[in-house]
């Protein structure tokens, strides 16, 4: 029987219990809070990762700015949604990347709907995580706040972001400390301050942030500005050559993380639904809504990374190589292409024509998918 089906086998024993998320183990808060508990087994991801050794990350040199570079933006023009602001001190302000969980216990997450931006990714047991970029709005109660996975050396440099997480896997933590992103993060596990924990939620699942809180953490540490803002291509005018899309199915792991969105005309944006329910935030009890539902189909390898008991192993997702993409928004669907050819910008996308596929104004929900996941949209 090879490891693979061992493991397999003892994910099928414990497939319905569910007190931990992405069957990983966090690690335990520097403030003695436990956060290592028993966990829900994991859960054979819709992958068929080929075990390679992880790549290691370059060392980047941060250059931390004295004073607010000459914006490339407008400045009354929220960067990552397109949408009107007012009032910002941009020279005080920087995107914050937060890492939030996704297993049914984490669920409703608090301010998750406060998020300019929102990647959904895959962990290693079948389970999803969301990287919740915050810049134009103030959020004050985000959680719970989970740790860090390997996709995150691609999308905090990709914003520029200041990274707020709770710890990884010893070999992911050795990559982060390797790379740009431990240039300005806040990690509770090695005593980074950023991290309350509350007392109506159980460990792991207690660790909750704010944006005023980091920034205030920033500006003490002279993070609070960044030497460069990443712009998303907006435009309020529909593309051309889209096809009807009213409704998204994602069925990442049916029954516990199948994602599915259904345009509401009358509003303009897709409302989103877990395991067949409303994804409501526990802060508004609101569902969670984008105006833009983008589909990033890359590459999932598994790692020689071990992330619990269980040796379910870490995913390494290409952000870099390019590949398929797919747009929702204004109730249409365009087929498209993405590309990163610069390790500190967005994805560029064209469309089948290799013009330039714009976002709708709002925010924008981007689904990670392996390269051969079975996305239905209709």
């Amino acid at each position: 029987m090879t490891s693979a089906v061992r493991r397999l086998s003892v994910c099928l024993t414990i497939l319905f219990s569910f007190s931990l998320s992405a069957c990983s183990t966090d690690r335990p808060a520097a403030s003695g809070v436990a956060t290592s508990i028993p966990t829900a087994a994991p859960i054979s991801a819709p992958l068929s990762p080929t075990s390679v050794p992880a790549v290691q990350t370059p060392i980047l040199q941060a250059t931390l700015p004295t004073a607010l570079p000459t914006p490339t933006f407008d400045p009354h023009t929220c960067p990552l949604t397109g949408l009107p602001v007012e009032d910002l001190d941009w020279s005080q302000r920087r995107a914050i990347l937060v890492q939030l969980g996704n297993s049914p216990p984490e669920r409703p997450q608090s301010e998750l709907a406060l998020a300019d931006l929102v990647f959904e990714h895959l962990t290693e047991g079948g389970i999803t995580r969301f990287s919740a970029v915050y810049l134009c709005q103030t959020a004050l109660n985000i959680g719970p706040v989970r740790s860090g996975r390997l996709v995150n050396l691609e999308n905090v440099p990709m914003l520029n972001a200041i990274f707020v997480h709770v710890g990884a896997s010893n070999g992911v933590l050795a990559r982060f400390n390797a790379s740009e992103i431990n240039q300005a993060k806040f990690d509770e596990y090695v005593g980074d301050p950023g991290i309350t924990r509350i007392t109506t939620r159980q460990p792991p699942f207690n660790a909750y942030t704010s944006t005023e809180l980091i920034w205030s953490l920033a500006r003490e540490r002279g993070w609070a500005s960044g030497d460069r803002v990443t712009v998303l291509p907006f435009d309020a005018r529909l593309p051309s050559d889209g096809g009807p899309a009213t409704r998204i199915d994602l069925p990442i792991r049916p029954g516990v993380t199948d994602v599915a969105y259904a345009y509401d005309a009358a509003s303009g944006v897709y409302l989103r639904s877990m395991a067949g329910f409303p994804h409501t935030d526990l802060a508004t009890g609101e569902q969670l809504r984008a105006a833009n539902v983008l589909v990033i189909y890359a590459a999932h390898t598994e790692t020689d990374i071990i992330e619990d008991s269980l040796g379910s192993r870490s995913i390494q997702i290409d952000l870099t190589s390019g590949g398929r993409a797919q747009l929702l928004r204004d109730g249409q669907v365009y087929e498209g292409r993405w590309s990163r050819p610069d390790p500190h910008a967005f994805f560029e996308l064209t469309d089948a024509a290799g013009d330039p596929l714009n976002l709708k104004p709002g925010v924008t929900w981007i689904q990670i998918v392996p390269m051969d996941f079975a996305v239905t949209i209709g």
